[in-house]
């Protein structure tokens, strides 16, 4: 994946600064410390329809994998 095309920011509400390296998980920027609730994400679609923001539930404490797919027409 190309790291130009996309940004990943990951929230949680514990604070683990282990989490970063342990996990290995790529990202642009992380909100440790969060308030617990629900969070909402909201992005604008390009003209063309493209929708600019992915929202994932997840089960707590599980791993996860996340497959997608990219239509290169938008």
């Amino acid at each position: 994946m190309d790291n130009q095309n996309y940004y990943f920011e990951m929230q949680q509400s514990r604070c683990d600064k282990a989490f970063r390296g342990a996990n290995r998980i790529r990202y642009d920027h992380i909100i440790f410390d969060a308030p617990y609730g629900e969070r909402i994400v909201v992005n604008d679609r390009k003209p063309s329809g493209l929708g600019m923001s992915v929202a994932v539930n997840i089960e707590r404490d599980e791993a996860w994998e996340l497959d997608y797919s990219v239509n290169n027409d938008l």
